[in-house]
């Protein structure tokens, strides 16, 4: 962008077309375009509470914003004073200033690009979050931060007992056992590191607590939410997965078929195709299917496959009725399929699944699972003349 004068607010008798904002910690920089569009209004900063007042006496307008922190929070609040917002990826932003500003990142030129890519029709935005979807989140990530804590003291405890020629078995840490084996290698380790590693052992005990007390709190500020009793129905799906869905998906009437929504956790093949060829890792195919696509959220995507292996190892053992829904998933397993490939397909069979129960608001059913919609229409069709 070329070098421009910078103002220090907005005359608000204009009317604004649209507004374009880069959000850092204590002040904003801000692009603006009247309907004229002959020359950008620019600020380079400006604090939130004038940001605020200055949107209160503007006429209403589109406000555009990347999706950093705190932004959900921000954009409720200039939505309250009755203007739209929009929500940008960053990887939009940053490729537009690469391309039109030579990559000269600054906070301006970021405002300038989220300003220019608020007009562009075919860029898809990312949904706002609610407060409860925000307290979710937290949550969710709370939990990670205990159970990251927790692996890491475990991790630490053994390689230092490994190293002085005690080496725990993988998957054990019976801490009675680990007290035990400290005390009588006492003069061994010596005082110091025998305390240091009683510590580290009753760390792992205290976070054990911490992270129940917390798995408790985001269950019930799951269960406030009405689409988690749906959800928790569906063999696979636990409390984490669910709650992951319930802050992240939104409203499931936005995806126009149940393969968006399983485009959306990325559990769709990447197709790469040039020419009259299709390209994939393995070579050059009729189809174009390559790997996986990997976009959307992460955590939503593990936690299905975590949910489709279980439910994989219960049909494997029996211990699930015999349906349609169970069949297909044995045909996969008794396939020459890799392990991963069959969990990919029971996943996103789990993602077609959970999107048909929140749109016609009904829990699982075994007998219903796995078959097409024209097929159950007919079955219930007969079912009402017999009764």
């Amino acid at each position: 962008m070329a070098r421009k004068r910078t103002l220090s607010t907005l005359d608000t008798s204009i009317s604004y077309e649209a507004v374009g904002l880069d959000l850092a910690k204590e002040d904003v920089a801000l692009a603006a375009f009247d309907p004229d569009h002959k020359e950008p209004y620019l600020i380079d900063r400006i604090s939130y509470d004038k940001l605020y007042t200055l949107l209160a006496d503007m006429a209403p307008t589109l406000v555009a914003m990347e999706p950093c922190s705190g932004a959900h929070q921000i954009a409720e609040q200039i939505e309250a004073l009755g203007h739209e917002v929009m929500m940008i990826s960053g990887r939009h932003v940053q490729a537009w200033v690469k391309d039109h500003c030579n990559g000269q990142k600054t906070d301006l030129n970021d405002a300038f690009a989220i300003l220019n890519l608020a007009y562009d029709r075919w860029l898809t935005p990312i949904r706002g979050k609610t407060h409860e979807e925000c307290r979710l989140l937290a949550l969710q990530a709370a939990y990670r931060q205990l159970k990251g804590q927790r692996t890491k003291t475990m991790v630490h405890v053994k390689a230092t007992l490994h190293a002085w020629g005690f080496p725990i078995r993988t998957g054990s840490f019976n801490q009675k056992v680990l007290h035990e084996l400290i005390d009588a290698n006492q003069e061994t380790f010596g005082d110091e590191v025998a305390e240091a590693l009683h510590i580290m052992i009753n760390r792992v005990r205290d976070l054990d607590h911490d992270i129940a007390a917390l798995l408790k709190l985001l269950t019930e500020a799951t269960k406030r939410d009405p689409r988690a009793s749906l959800l928790r129905s569906i063999p696979g799906f636990g409390v984490m997965t669910t709650s992951r869905w319930c802050s992240v998906m939104g409203d499931v009437a936005r995806f126009e078929s149940p393969k968006q929504a399983m485009a959306f956790v990325g559990l769709v093949p990447n197709n790469k195709i040039t020419g009259h060829h299709t390209e994939t890792s393995s070579g050059r195919e009729a189809r174009g299917q390559g790997k996986m696509s990997k976009r959307g959220d992460k955590m939503l995507r593990s936690l299905c496959i975590l949910g489709a292996g279980s439910l994989c190892l219960m049909v494997r053992n029996g211990r699930l009725p015999d349906c349609p829904f169970v069949a297909c998933i044995k045909e996969r397993l008794a396939s020459p399929r890799p392990w991963f490939k069959v969990l990919v397909y029971v996943a996103a069979k789990l993602v077609r699944i959970a999107t048909a129960l929140l749109k016609y608001g009904e829990t699982f059913s075994f007998e219903k699972a796995g078959i097409s919609k024209a097929v159950l229409k007919q079955w219930e069709l007969e079912q009402a003349k017999a009764a």
